[in-house]
């Protein structure tokens, strides 16, 4: 399926990489829809061996793109504080 402006970019898969051993690793994406002005992020931390530890998900009224990643990182920090 051709998603809109992708026809010239070359399509590759992503593979998650573990930490070094004994390390947690924290991978966070988000989105945003300037349409309407909506953003979500994602949050998931792993452990070394790819066990899932925590998560989060959050959906936002946001104004760019630009402070939807900004918060999807706040959110990483947060989190490994928390640990």
């Amino acid at each position: 399926m051709k998603h809109k402006g992708t026809e010239n970019k070359r399509m590759r898969n992503a593979t998650w990489r573990a930490p070094p051993k004994d390390w947690l690793k924290i991978n966070v994406d988000a989105s945003f829809r300037k349409s309407n002005k909506k953003g979500a992020t994602a949050t998931v931390l792993r452990d070394w061996q790819g066990k899932f530890i925590t998560g989060s998900a959050t959906e936002i009224r946001i104004f760019s793109s630009l402070e939807v990643e900004a918060l999807a990182l706040r959110e990483a920090l947060i989190m490994a504080k928390n640990l």
